[in-house]
């Protein structure tokens, strides 16, 4: 009888690497990055301590590489949903997008504001991960204002950032997804403002296109 490949059969192996990246995902979780030591990642992993360390010289440095992970990137997976979508329609789906990964399973808030929250050491390994992601978020909703006609830009893509970061506070805070609802609504009356129209117009604008 003939059989299949031995490599159809075989689960996928995980490389050491990435097994101590999704401890990490797990342990960190929720703001938990200080009371997490290298002993309990190496266990979760499943991994010898010198290989733990040949991966990665130290705990600082799993919460860098952690914070580039594609689960860490949250705002990766919003722009691939709202990719193609007018400029306009981008910025008030937006946050329809974010409580959509809310509603994940095992979600537990912005893995770069908890992050944030524990680490204020600008030299640390993750500091600059955070700074430059929030820049990106920022960079994001400023492109997509400039690209809808937005005077200013870079201002309504700040404010929106803003607005993005108490999102998620908010939603973490009343383990709710309403107020990512509630920023959406507050998004049309920003974009309304400075379009110099109403919420309802600018609704019907994004419905239309």
């Amino acid at each position: 009888m003939d059989r299949a490949p031995r490599d159809r059969e075989a689960p996928l192996r995980v490389s050491a690497r990435d097994r101590i990246l999704q401890s990490a995902a797990s342990l960190f979780a929720g703001g938990r990055i200080r009371t997490t030591g290298v002993d309990s990642l190496i266990a979760r992993a499943d991994v010898a301590k010198a290989t733990f360390y040949r991966h990665f010289p130290s705990k600082d440095d799993v919460v860098a590489a952690w914070l580039r992970t594609p689960e860490a990137r949250w705002l990766d997976a919003v722009a691939d949903e709202l990719e193609g979508a007018p400029a306009l329609g981008r910025l008030v789906d937006f946050w329809g997008a974010m409580g959509r990964r809310a509603e994940k399973e095992g979600f537990q808030g912005c893995p770069f504001l908890n992050t944030l929250g524990e680490i204020r050491d600008p030299d640390h390994p993750a500091y600059p991960e955070v700074s430059s992601f929030i820049g990106e978020v920022e960079a994001y909703l400023s492109s997509a204002a400039l690209e809808a006609g937005i005077d200013d830009a870079p201002s309504m893509g700040r404010q929106l950032r803003f607005l993005a970061m108490g999102t998620w506070l908010a939603i973490v805070f009343e383990a709710s997804t309403d107020p990512a609802v509630t920023a959406r609504r507050m998004a049309l009356e920003m974009l309304a403002a400075r379009l110099g129209t109403t919420p309802d117009d600018v609704e019907h604008r994004v419905a239309a296109a």
